[in-house]
């Protein structure tokens, strides 16, 4: 990428498709706004009560649970 963030390559199993994988530089941003994104989900998660953040984290599994369940053209589990 531009700002050294990624780093693109081609799959050597299939030409058409182009791999995209964090660069260290691009880890390390991640790992930085890592404890920023934290805090920001937490002040907005406790704006719901109890009940609510029972609801949405059962939502959150299911979602969880069939984007697990869920096969690409290879027949692997899409991670």
């Amino acid at each position: 990428g531009r700002r050294g963030l990624v780093r693109r390559a081609t799959d050597p199993r299939d030409r058409r498709v182009t791999l995209v994988q964090l660069t260290s530089a691009g880890k390390a941003l991640i790992d930085e706004l890592r404890p920023r994104h934290r805090r920001l989900v937490e002040q907005r998660l406790s704006y719901l009560s109890p009940e609510e953040l029972a609801a949405f984290h059962q939502a959150m599994q299911h979602l969880y649970d069939a984007l697990q369940t869920h096969q690409d053209q290879d027949n692997q589990p899409i991670q």
